[in-house]
């Protein structure tokens, strides 16, 4: 059985780290997230393909990430 390479590396998109020039708490609160949320918000920022789009989501995670939710946890039944 062949297990998948999983990168330990996680590459932040350009807006990411545009936030988080501009507003260190966000940078906090993003790092206190687990690694798998961490990934969750990034390939979202990455899978846009219009800069139009990238800052309509940019919009939408960071009052997520501020209350340290996942992307789709609003999907998930409590």
């Amino acid at each position: 059985m062949v297990k998948p390479e999983i990168s330990k590396q996680l590459v932040l998109p350009p807006a990411l780290t545009m936030a988080f020039k501009e507003d260190k708490q966000l940078k906090a609160y993003f790092a206190k997230l687990p690694d798998c949320k961490q990934r969750e918000y990034t390939e979202y920022i990455i899978e846009a393909k219009k800069e139009s789009t990238k800052q309509k989501r940019m919009e939408k995670i960071i009052p997520l990430i501020r209350k340290g939710a996942g992307l789709n946890d609003h999907y998930k039944k409590s």
